[in-house]
């Protein structure tokens, strides 16, 4: 071999010495990088015991932003009564069915998916089948079974898909709340709870109860606990206590999805857990650009949390740290039904002139604020990864929670007058019509 060749080799072994000495270092620290091609998603994974870390450094698994296409709507302004809506507080969907509750009836109402009414189901009372304000609506994901919690009857109401009264199980009662029903894939149905009743209401902690026939605690999943003490006001009278979050601050994030994973995070950063029953732990993580908070934006919105709480405890003054001039990172947390995370990120407030500019002056100030956020919404997979935006509609709602689940969207959604409606979409990937 000649001195030419030597050189050839020995550089070539050690390239490949180089090149093995890189692989173990990555494989002893448990990082990995992410493709860094233009558009592809770009992430970082570091692993710790039983926790990994996915931090998303641009890009995404689908590539661009996705979109919904309208395909079906229901609502009207004037017309029949079965397609005017009032408070709409539940959606459901199951058998080619869409349940929607409206709490200003209050009825439930069932259409199809092209939104045709088809009947009404229940009415108000104590009897069979009936009740009394009714909170949320679930179906069952096998037998199509429908489910509306309703505390003033202490009762969860069982119905066949075509509204059928068939049973119904036994809730704690006094405790209202606007949290969704959840329904696992395996069928069970949990609803929120408060666990530790008897403390003082600034140190309750939540968490959902698995519900059935019997009356008894068959299953608790509880809200995860963080160290982070939340920014809040609080108003207190001889027989009554209120606490409000500061506008604008972080706070804690968490639900559960229908896998009974257990997602949460404070929002003071991008950065939020997936904790599975097995005890693993997904964090995820995304580099983010603060949204600041507009210094007239600021001053509304506090002057509306203390007209909120003088109309409460005459008197009140401000108790609570200042507004700050950002937005946490987002301010709140989605799973759907195929294994996502939909996290709504606010954006820039902006103003409605007709609006209510003095809060002390209109005590219903949020029905129609004068300062509202814009919001971004980008979702996520159980494994960490970042799918892509959404686009979303024009007055697009996430309250009450919409029903999701894969190309599948129905939600609450309001026009520029305020008329509500429910919606069907069909969730279009980017470059995928």
């Amino acid at each position: 071999m000649t001195e030419r060749r030597k050189e050839i080799h020995s550089f070539l072994a050690l390239l490949a010495l180089l090149a093995l000495m890189s692989l173990l270092v990555t494989a002893s620290t448990g990082c990995s990088a992410g493709s860094t091609s233009e558009g592809a998603w770009q992430h970082e994974t570091t692993t710790d015991g039983n926790v990994k870390t996915v931090r998303t450094l641009g890009g995404s698994v689908w590539g661009g932003t996705a979109r919904l296409v309208e395909e079906a709507s229901i609502g009207e302004l004037k017309g029949d009564d079965a397609y005017i809506l009032g408070n709409v507080d539940g959606i459901a969907v199951g058998v080619e069915r869409i349940y929607i509750l409206d709490s200003q009836v209050p009825i439930i109402r069932s259409y199809d998916l092209t939104g045709r009414h088809l009947r009404d189901i229940g009415r108000e009372g104590s009897g069979p089948g009936e009740y009394l304000r009714p909170e949320s609506v679930a179906t069952h994901p096998v037998d199509g079974r429908l489910f509306v919690r309703t505390p003033d009857n202490t009762r969860i109401n069982v119905y066949s898909p075509d509204g059928e009264p068939l049973t119904h199980w036994p809730i704690r009662s006094g405790f209202h709340t606007s949290n969704p029903l959840l329904v696992t894939h395996d069928g069970d149905l949990y609803t929120l709870v408060i666990t530790n009743y008897g403390v003082d209401v600034t140190e309750w902690r939540m968490g959902l109860i698995r519900c059935g026939p019997e009356d008894a605690v068959i299953d608790t999943i509880h809200a995860p606990v963080f160290d982070f003490e939340p920014w809040t006001i609080v108003g207190r009278s001889e027989n009554s206590t209120s606490v409000n979050n500061v506008p604008f601050s972080p706070d804690v994030a968490w639900a559960v999805a229908p896998d009974r994973s257990v997602l949460g995070g404070v929002s003071k950063v991008y950065r939020f857990e997936i904790r599975r029953s097995d005890g693993t732990v997904t964090v995820v993580e995304k580099e983010w650009d603060p949204v600041p908070v507009q210094p007239e934006e600021g001053r509304w919105h506090e002057r509306a949390a203390t007209a909120n709480m003088v109309r409460q405890f005459p008197g009140w003054a401000w108790n609570g740290r200042a507004v700050p001039n950002h937005k946490p990172a987002y301010d709140g947390l989605f799973p759907d039904r195929s294994g996502r995370i939909w996290v709504r990120r606010p954006g820039m407030g902006i103003i409605q002139e007709d609006g209510v500019k003095d809060p002390f002056e209109e005590s219903g100030w949020w029905r129609n604020p004068y300062w509202v956020d814009t919001h971004t919404v980008e979702v996520f997979d159980l494994d960490g990864g970042f799918l892509c935006e959404v686009e979303m509609p024009e007055g697009f709602q996430f309250s009450p929670q919409p029903y999701i689940e894969d190309d599948m969207v129905v939600a609450y959604v309001e026009d520029e007058e305020g008329v509500p409606y429910i919606k069907r979409y069909r969730l279009v990937l980017p470059e995928r019509e």
